[in-house]
């Protein structure tokens, strides 16, 4: 009987036993589960603390991306004006060497022409030295002296420093000749 006895008291002890542990399960649940929401509602607050941080998060991503494509639409439409510029570059530089390559053609031409036109000069003023030349030497030998007016000395003289003196440069019989034999005239006032 003893065992029988000390069954029944372990039974009795065991019965009461687990409803003492499942009193002290149930407080410590319910502890536990106090706790519980009590961190889950300060977590819910960080939470959303934390939401509203991704929120705005995500709108400066969204903002950061937009400005990313932004630059590089800029970045793009830079290319394209470099592009364009080197392109301008090119045809200034071409239009340099075509201005420069006509600048040379008209200087070249115009010396050209400028030299014409000091040889038409100079022949004219030549062909205008012998006729006065002749002239005035024709008229010495039929009044056997060499006498010019002072307009036909000064007239004489200036034709024959412009013949001489550049860019015209006359040379030759003009000199050797006709200056030489002009050199012997004398300029009179009083003649006309």
């Amino acid at each position: 009987m003893d065992t029988l006895t000390a069954l029944t008291d372990l039974y009795t002890i065991w019965a009461n036993v687990d409803k003492w542990l499942l009193i002290t399960c149930f407080i410590l649940g319910f502890n536990l589960l106090r706790i519980i929401a009590r961190h889950l509602h300060k977590a819910g607050l960080y939470s959303f603390h934390f939401l509203e941080k991704y929120r705005d998060y995500m709108n400066r991503r969204e903002h950061n991306q937009k400005n990313i494509e932004m630059i590089d639409e800029l970045k793009s439409e830079i290319r394209k004006c470099n592009g364009k510029m080197n392109v301008i570059s090119t045809m200034m530089v071409e239009l340099k060497t075509i201005i420069e390559q006509n600048d040379k053609k008209n200087s070249a031409e115009h010396m050209e022409m400028e030299r014409q036109r000091n040889n038409v000069r100079r022949e004219n003023l030549k062909q205008e030295l012998y006729a006065a030349y002749y002239k005035y030497r024709d008229r010495a030998e039929r009044e056997g002296k060499r006498e010019l007016s002072s307009v036909e000395y000064e007239g004489f003289w200036s034709m024959f420093h412009e013949y001489e003196s550049p860019p015209l440069n006359g040379n030759g019989q003009v000199h050797s000749v006709i200056e030489v034999y002009m050199r012997g005239f004398a300029e009179n006032p009083s003649r006309e």
